[in-house]
């Protein structure tokens, strides 16, 4: 999770110093040019995340197209997305608790999907997960409040698996029992 963080938070913030187009070059990605502005999360996932078991990389790699879908929401050109990128690089704090906000909805949905969601209709799941986001945001920023920095924890050791296990912990024990 946090090689995922640190990558997406140094893309970001070469974005505003090179271009996008650069800052995807540099990235890893071929055929810049032919990119479509709603290719991009994907393409900027399919770099940042590598490695990680299939699992987590998938949910990592969903969690990071997530959030570079939010950043560059209705742009319609490879340059409107620029210009939403370089905005967020001024508040990198937000765009990596988005992300770790994503990630464990992505672990969520998981769960559910291979746990409960039989038992509900696709309405019913749908608005399940709707409330589970908002109550993972709202569990995201009393750990941002309590730990002041959420980018100086180590995601990848105890201390990141202890707040993911105990996020999704509740998370499940609300919608999905």
């Amino acid at each position: 999770m946090r090689p995922a963080a640190q990558r997406l938070a140094a893309f970001i913030s070469q974005v505003p110093k090179v271009g996008l187009k650069q800052a995807l070059t540099n990235a890893g990605l071929a055929n810049v040019e032919k990119l479509k502005p709603d290719e991009i999360a994907l393409a900027v996932a399919d770099v940042l995340v590598t490695d990680a078991s299939q699992l987590i990389m998938t949910e990592l790699r969903d969690a990071v197209a997530t959030v570079i879908e939010e950043l560059c929401e209705d742009a319609k050109s490879l340059e409107q997305a620029e210009e939403k990128i370089v905005e967020s690089a001024g508040k990198l704090e937000s765009v990596v608790q988005s992300l770790f906000e994503c990630y464990i909805m992505e672990r969520f949905k998981t769960f559910f999907c291979e746990h409960e969601a039989a038992k509900y209709g696709y309405e019913a799941a749908d608005n399940i997960l709707k409330e589970a986001r908002e109550f993972i945001s709202t569990e995201m920023d009393i750990q941002r409040v309590d730990k002041h920095d959420l980018t100086g924890v180590d995601w990848i050791g105890a201390e990141g698996a202890k707040i993911v296990d105990a996020i999704l912990e509740r998370t499940i024990a609300v919608y999905a029992s």
